[in-house]
């Protein structure tokens, strides 16, 4: 069953992005909204054939933004 965690804030371009950490089982999936704007975008870290992790939007298709909200993500939950 998925629940959802906790919640913080990232800024991105100037804008202020809320992000609900939401986990189900062994997957996190963190959930980026702007209260300016309608819409929600999910990412989350995924790896690859060569075991090497990367951050992926669901769906794909959005990889570029992925990877620079997820830094943003990294370096606000790190330790």
């Amino acid at each position: 069953m998925a629940n959802q965690d906790t919640s913080f804030e990232i800024i991105y371009e100037q804008h202020t992005l809320t992000v609900d950490i939401i986990r189900s089982g062994k997957s996190v999936v963190y959930k980026i909204t702007n209260a300016k704007k309608p819409g929600v975008f999910f990412i989350t870290r995924a790896m690859d054939a060569e075991k090497h992790y990367f951050w992926t939007s669901i769906p794909e298709g959005r990889l570029d933004l992925a990877a620079r909200m997820g830094a943003l993500i990294e370096e606000k939950i790190k330790p």
